[in-house]
C-alpha cells in the first residue's frame, strides 16, 4: 500500500507540471487511485487546474474526477493526491472540490502535499463535516429519505461556498448589511482590525495555506446598536460575486427563519482594489459613480449609499476620486498585461500590446476611469433584490502616464499591504450611518 501511495503522489507531481495557470501562476496536480469490486487491480487517473480569462476555471481535483468518470465509470475512488509546487504547506481542496470529492466517496482518502513534501491525510467527510446532501440521513438505499422542510431544502441548495453551521446561525440573525471583499484573507484582516467596542464572531474562515481559494464570513455587532454588519469574501469575477451574494442572502434568511423571498439585507458595499486609466496617484480612494460591463451596459450604485460614503470620507479626512468603472471579464489581458507573454514571439507580443493600447484608449475616450471585475454585477444583484449597493476601492495600478500619453503597468504591492483595509473602514462607517436612519 505504501508503494501505491508513493505512486499517486508522484503522478500528482507529474500532473502539476502540465498545469495551465497563466493568470495565477499557481500550479496544481491531482491523481486518483481507483479499484474494481475485487480490489485486485489498481487504476490511476490524473488531473490539472486549467484557468480561463473569465475565471470560470477547473480545479485539478474536479478534472481528475471527470477523467475517472470518463475512463473508469464503474470503479470506486479510494485515494486522491493533491500537489502544488507553489505552496510550501500541503495544498487543500477548495470548498467546491470538497463537495465533489465527498459526493464521489465520503470515505475517500485525501493526501494533501506541499512543495516541502509534507503529507497531510484526511477523509472527504473530515474535510467537509457539514456536506450538502439532497437526502437527509438514510441507513440503507431501500429506505425512503426522511422528509425535509421544503423551504429549508430550497435554501440549502444555494449554499456551496459557505457551510451551513447550525450552531453558528445565530451570528447571522439581524444582519442588515454586508461589506464584501474578494479575498478571504482580507475579510479576516478587516474583521480583526476593528475597535474593541465591536463584537466579532467568526461564522467561517476557510483558507487553504497561503492561497485565496476559499471563503470567509464574519459577524459584527455592537452593544448599543440593534443591527449587525457582515464581512464576507466573494471570490473573483462576476460569477463569484453573484453566486456568493445569493448564497449569503439564503444563509442569512435561514438564520432569521423567515420566508425565503424576504431579504433581511438592506445594503451592500464592496471594498476592493482597482486599476485606473486616469493619471491619479496610486493609493487613492476610488468611488464608482457609474458601472459598465464588457458590452457597455450600464447601471448606477445607490445614490443614497454613495452620499453616505462621501460623508464618511469627510469625517475621516479622506479624499474620494469619483468616476465611471468598467467591470471587465478580461481584466488581466486588457489592462495592458498579456496573459501569455512568454508564449508569444516578439512580433506577436508587440501586436497584442498594440491591440491592448487601442482598447484602453477607446475606454479612456468613453470616460472610463477605473477597471476591475465586480462593480456592475454587484449593482445588478442588489437592484434585483431591492438592496442598496455601492463600491469603493484603493487604486493599486495606474495604466496611463499623461506625460508620455501612453499606457503603462504601474503596480504597487506596498500600497496594497498598507492601505487595503482603508476602504473597508470607510464602508463600515457609511453603513452604520445608513442603518441608523433606515
Amino acid at each position: 500500500m505504501h508503494n501505491v501511495q508513493n505512486k499517486i503522489i508522484e503522478l500528482a507531481k507529474q500532473a502539476s507540471q502540465q498545469s495551465f495557470c497563466p493568470m495565477s501562476g499557481f500550479s496544481v496536480g491531482a491523481a486518483i487511485l481507483l479499484k474494481g469490486e475485487n480490489q485486485s487491480e489498481n487504476y490511476f487517473v490524473q488531473g490539472i487546474n486549467y484557468e480561463t480569462q473569465n475565471y470560470r476555471s477547473v480545479c485539478a481535483e474536479k478534472h481528475a474526477l471527470q477523467n475517472a468518470q470518463l475512463q473508469y465509470k464503474n470503479l470506486k475512488a479510494y485515494q486522491i493526491a493533491i500537489y502544488s509546487p507553489n505552496s510550501p504547506e500541503p495544498i487543500m481542496p477548495c470548498g467546491d472540490c470538497r463537495q465533489a470529492l465527498f459526493d464521489n466517496n465520503p470515505d475517500l482518502e485525501i493526501l494533501a502535499i506541499g512543495s516541502n513534501n509534507e503529507v497531510k491525510t484526511f477523509t472527504a467527510k473530515e474535510l467537509l463535516p457539514f456536506a450538502f446532501s439532497l437526502n437527509s440521513k438514510t441507513t440503507s438505499s431501500e429506505e425512503a429519505p426522511a422528509p425535509i422542510d421544503l423551504k429549508q431544502k430550497d435554501l440549502l441548495n444555494y449554499i456551496v461556498h459557505f457551510p451551513v453551521l447550525e450552531h453558528r446561525l445565530q451570528y447571522l440573525q439581524n444582519m442588515q448589511a454586508l461589506i464584501i471583499v474578494g479575498s478571504p484573507v482580507r475579510a479576516a484582516k478587516m474583521a480583526m482590525d476593528l475597535g474593541a467596542d465591536c463584537l466579532v464572531e467568526e461564522y467561517c474562515h476557510l483558507q487553504s495555506g497561503n492561497t485565496d481559494r476559499e471563503y470567509s464570513l464574519f459577524s459584527l455587532s455592537w452593544s448599543d446598536l440593534p443591527y449587525k454588519v457582515g464581512i464576507a469574501s466573494h471570490g473573483i469575477g462576476s460569477s463569484g460575486i453573484e453566486i456568493v451574494l445569493a448564497e449569503l442572502n439564503a444563509l442569512i434568511t435561514l438564520a432569521n427563519n423567515t420566508n425565503e423571498k424576504s431579504l433581511p439585507l438592506k445594503a451592500i458595499i464592496r471594498s476592493g482594489t482597482r486599476g485606473t486609466l486616469d493619471d491619479i496617484p496610486l493609493g487613492s480612494l476610488a468611488l464608482t459613480n457609474l458601472a459598465f460591463d464588457d458590452n457597455f451596459n450600464s447601471n448606477l450604485p445607490s445614490e443614497e449609499l454613495v452620499e453616505y460614503l462621501k460623508t464618511a470620507a469627510q469625517n475621516l479626512n479622506l479624499n474620494l476620486y469619483e468616476g465611471a468603472c468598467l467591470s471587465s471579464q478580461f481584466f488581466w489581458s486588457k489592462q495592458g498585461r498579456s496573459a501569455y507573454p512568454l508564449t508569444l514571439s516578439a512580433d506577436g507580443f508587440n501586436e497584442l500590446e498594440k491591440n491592448n493600447n487601442e482598447y484602453l484608449f477607446s475606454l479612456k475616450q468613453k470616460n472610463i476611469k477605473y477597471l476591475e471585475m465586480e462593480d456592475y454585477y454587484l449593482n445588478s444583484f442588489a437592484q434585483k433584490y431591492g438592496c442598496q449597493s455601492a463600491s469603493v476601492g484603493i487604486v493599486l495600478a495606474r495604466r496611463y502616464e499623461q506625460n508620455l500619453n501612453k499606457f503603462i503597468l504601474s503596480y504597487d504591492k506596498n500600497i496594497k499591504k498598507e492601505n487595503e483595509l482603508i476602504p473597508g473602514k470607510l464602508a463600515l462607517l457609511a453603513l452604520k450611518q445608513y442603518l441608523s436612519v433606515n
